[in-house]
């Protein structure tokens, strides 16, 4: 593995470990509903055995758990330790008995081939350095016919797209996600060249609404534009979080901000 390949899967998991007590803890809670659309459409049979690769605080691992049924069984990875802390203490309070989670790199699965009827992925794969390595390590650990399945971002509405001009004019662009995956057509390709086959991708489009200004901030810095928010000096942060709430005031409407959150789901095949 490359110094900066290293380097940068050292950046991505120290910030998802600090942001681990708040991410999607407020608001509509956007990836807990992607997570369970994700788990609707895969249509996993009971009894299934599922990967949930960069499991987070289980947005996809407790549908698919509930999904897959006594007889079925979730393991949930993720590289940040907190959010694997967090998740495996919910686990136990939810009272969870076929799940559990455990902090592993995605390009260097620690489990035996063919050990999964099912991978799924929720907006993880943007931020692998190695993505061919780590859909190849899908491919290794899912049984042959099994199925795997992903989110990805599609494109950012207006007011993210703001944003992020304002953070690369601010001169603290932190970038995690390395792979621009916002069309059918590149999220088809990079899963072809997997060797996966049977792809499917299909779209869809949320209006999520966050109550006031503080909300939607709070929403932005707990996810990946809070490694570039927590680069800023105090007094250069609160600099840009006036600038931006500015920003958001010609997208203010009388029930507060809404989101428009554009997602891609595909579904693919291990060869047979």
């Amino acid at each position: 593995m490359s110094d900066a390949a290293q380097t940068h899967k050292a950046l991505v998991a120290g910030f998802f470990g600090r942001a681990a007590a708040s991410y999607d803890r407020t608001g509509p809670h956007a990836f807990e509903y992607f997570g369970r659309r994700l788990v609707e459409r895969a249509q996993i049979p009971g009894g299934a055995r599922v990967l949930d690769v960069a499991t987070g605080r289980g947005a996809v691992l407790f549908p698919a758990a509930a999904h897959v049924g006594p007889q079925g069984y979730v393991v949930g990875i993720d590289v940040a330790a907190p959010m694997v802390q967090l998740t495996a203490a919910e686990i136990r309070q939810r009272g969870v008995t076929n799940a559990e989670v455990r902090q592993m790199d995605a390009e260097h699965l620690a489990f035996p081939e063919v050990r999964f009827d099912w991978v799924l992925c929720g907006f993880g794969l943007m931020f692998f350095p190695d993505l061919p390595r780590a859909l190849a390590e899908f491919r290794r650990v899912v049984r042959r016919g099994g199925r795997v399945a992903v989110t990805s971002r599609g494109e950012e509405d207006a007011p993210v797209q703001r944003f992020n001009a304002l953070v690369r004019a601010s001169g603290f662009d932190i970038r995690l996600g390395v792979h621009a995956l916002q069309t059918p057509a590149a999220l088809n390709e990079v899963l072809r060249q997997a060797g996966l086959t049977d792809i499917q991708v299909t779209g869809e489009e949320v209006d999520f609404v966050y109550a006031d200004e503080e909300a939607w901030w709070a929403m932005m810095r707990s996810g990946g534009p809070g490694a570039s928010l927590e680069r800023m000096p105090s007094e250069t942060l609160a600099r840009f979080k006036a600038d931006v709430f500015a920003m958001l005031q010609a997208f203010k409407q009388s029930d507060g901000l809404h989101y428009s959150r554009r997602v891609l789901y595909a579904m693919a095949a291990a060869p047979g």
